[in-house]
């Protein structure tokens, strides 16, 4: 029981860290977003996909060995 809940817990984290990876994917492509938040917070938004990348890709390794995904 305690393994289930722990792996309904890890697809609820990865679903969600999906959602939020895409959306930022989507502001850092959308036309006159780095000149709205400038030169510096887009290079500092774009080191942040970055990390939830790699976060994303541990996760989805993460299930695949657990055969969830």
């Amino acid at each position: 029981m305690k393994q289930e809940k722990f792996q309904e817990e890890l697809l609820i984290e990865f679903n969600e860290l999906k959602e939020r990876l895409d959306s930022l994917n989507t502001n850092l492509k959308t036309k006159g977003y780095r000149e709205k938040v400038g030169d510096y917070q887009f290079k500092l938004i774009k080191k942040q996909a970055l990390g939830m990348e790699m976060y994303y890709n541990a996760l989805s390794e993460r299930l695949k060995d657990l055969n969830i995904i």
